[in-house]
């Protein structure tokens, strides 16, 4: 198996990844490894949303000042129109304001309630795994669902419930 070559500096890995994703032969991914000899640093993503319409093109907030070490990447995505037994897509809005390109892996959603009458336990929503390559200053738009419970009260219908997104990616 051909190992892609090792290059110095994050130009000259931005130069690799753009050849691999123009199908350069000699470049792979390897589980674990990122793109294959340069190794990776392990990266957090987070962010809110509800019920209001999803944000677009950079629309997701910043997340600044709330503590949490190392680098961080935004994520944000709402959805509307649930009601009792819908399930329906969450487009999540996924940036890298990082300076090199990064592979998105994971994102979970933490519902809160949306008010006395309609808690959290009525509404879920399916975690996001996978390998989504993307390069600074770019959004990429993973879909989860998400679903509320046939017997939920006809109060959750059209309800706002308040999500807490957190996501890991890594540098490649």
């Amino acid at each position: 198996m051909a190992r892609a070559p090792r290059i110095a500096g994050r130009a000259a890995l931005g130069l690799l990844l753009a050849s691999c994703a123009l199908g350069s032969a000699g470049c792979q991914f390897l589980p674990g490894q990122g793109v294959a000899g340069t190794g990776f640093l392990q990266l957090s993503g987070y962010g809110t949303g509800g019920g209001s319409p999803q944000p677009t093109g950079g629309g997701v907030p910043r997340v600044r000042g709330l503590g949490f070490p190392g680098p961080t990447f935004p994520i944000g995505g709402n959805v509307r129109g649930l009601y009792p037994g819908a399930t329906i897509p969450l487009h999540l809005v996924v940036n890298n304001t990082l300076g090199a390109p990064i592979l998105l892996t994971n994102v979970v959603t933490r519902v809160s309630g949306a008010s006395p009458a309609c808690g959290a336990a009525n509404v879920s929503v399916s975690e996001f795994s996978g390998h989504v390559l993307i390069f600074p200053g770019k959004e990429v738009h993973p879909t989860v669902w998400v679903t509320m419970a046939h017997a939920a009260t006809n109060a959750c219908q059209g309800a706002v419930f308040p999500f807490r997104y957190r996501g890991t990616a890594r540098y490649l």
